[in-house]
């Protein structure tokens, strides 16, 4: 099996997987492809944790304008299920609530995955 059927196989077994992720990731991921997309079109490297910031804010932003409920939806099953959220991240107070922290998850991820697919070729 040559190396390229390997990776072609790999990304096939990934999207299946995608296929059983939550409503909420469709929702949120596009916001943060387009966002790591323009960040990568400036030719920036990894982002500081200020721009990290700013880019989940704007994320959470554009969200909460297209599906005003999100933000809301997201709190109430965080409370249903009894989950301890501190108000505090890193010694510093948390603005975006759950949904910016999965906001944050997600756009670290995004980043991290297309760092690493360059030392790959």
């Amino acid at each position: 099996m040559n190396n390229q059927h390997l990776m072609q196989s790999a990304a096939n077994e990934a999207m299946e997987f995608r296929m059983v992720y939550p409503e909420i990731y469709y929702k949120i991921q596009p916001y943060v492809v387009m966002m790591c997309d323009e960040m990568d079109a400036y030719g920036t490297g990894m982002p500081s944790q200020e721009m990290l910031d700013q880019m989940t804010d704007r994320i959470y932003d554009n969200l909460c304008r297209l599906y005003p409920e999100l933000n809301e939806s997201v709190e109430e099953t965080a409370k249903e299920v009894n989950v301890l959220i501190s108000p505090y991240r890193y010694g510093r107070r948390r603005r975006r609530g759950v949904l910016g922290d999965l906001i944050n998850i997600l756009l670290l991820t995004e980043l991290f995955g297309r760092r690493r697919r360059r030392f790959y070729y």
